[in-house]
């Protein structure tokens, strides 16, 4: 490597997904190659969407020391050992990371120049429709959607319901696919409680789909072709908005559910 190098680092799924196609932008508008840093224990499913991204095998770094907020000093040193003998020319790194300051500290030392780079799901979203073969790709991952249908995508953790909850969930699922032109995609793991409560009462429903939970970058395009998606996780909730994605969210899931029907009706009338 040489100083026609840009290195950004990064931990986890969410943030690959996230930045690694607005840096590659700010790589190229600099006329460098990008290199991805991996500060993360178990990197393999993260080589995996880079590779989807676009990135090439030997641009991607496994890091020898991963970030720990209570002793950041492993990924400290090797970081610094590579920047000494691969000499890049810009550092790179997601915005609000928890390892900022470390790379704040290192871009210092080796007088190299830092750039922050924001969230950009619409410049994933770019990515991935330029790409016909990814794009296939990540579809084949979910049902097949009749073209008439708005997708609503329903998001939530096993835990956050109980059986009886999901139950009731079931119950404003099966109503609205029965009054309307849509198909819900609802990725969630199966556990006893979505089998008894959730599954019992759609009764397997065509245009119900239960999936397993989605790789990010899968989930992230799904996102995309959703008219409307409901949560009550704050990180997919963000999501959604990025994309511009309308959003059903609320404390409470009688609240929720009620939203979320009076919303799709509303989304099949035209009035968003």
């Amino acid at each position: 490597m040489s100083q026609n190098t840009a290195l950004l680092v990064v931990s986890t799924m969410e943030q690959a997904v996230a930045t690694v196609p607005a840096a590659l932008k700010v790589a190229s508008q600099n006329q460098l190659r990008l290199r991805i840093v991996l500060a993360h224990p178990s990197p393999i499913d993260i080589q995996n969407t880079l590779a989807l991204l676009g990135l090439l095998k030997e641009d991607v770094l496994i890091s020898q020391g991963t970030y720990s907020v209570h002793d950041p000093s492993s990924l400290t040193q090797w970081l610094g050992d590579l920047i000494s003998r691969q000499k890049p020319a810009l550092l790179m790194v997601p915005a609000g990371t928890a390892f900022g300051d470390v790379c704040d500290k290192i871009s210092e030392r080796h007088q190299l120049p830092l750039a922050i780079v924001e969230r950009d799901l619409p410049a994933t979203r770019a990515l991935i429709h330029a790409n016909s073969e990814l794009t296939t790709f990540l579809e084949r991952q979910t049902p097949y959607i009749p073209p008439t249908h708005k997708i609503v995508v329903i998001w939530a953790r096993s835990g956050q319901y109980t059986q009886d909850q999901f139950h009731k969930t079931g119950a404003v699922l099966l109503k609205l696919v029965e009054e309307l032109d849509v198909s819900i995609l609802y990725p969630v793991r199966m556990d006893s409680a979505i089998q008894q409560g959730l599954y019992q009462n759609i009764r397997w429903h065509e245009h119900i789909h239960l999936l397993e939970p989605l790789e990010h970058l899968a989930f992230i395009h799904l996102l995309s072709r959703a008219d409307l998606v409901i949560s009550r996780s704050s990180a997919v909730a963000n999501e959604a908005k990025e994309m511009g994605c309308p959003l059903v969210t609320g404390d409470s899931v009688e609240n929720t559910l009620e939203n979320l029907e009076q919303r799709v009706k509303a989304i099949i009338a035209g009035g968003g």
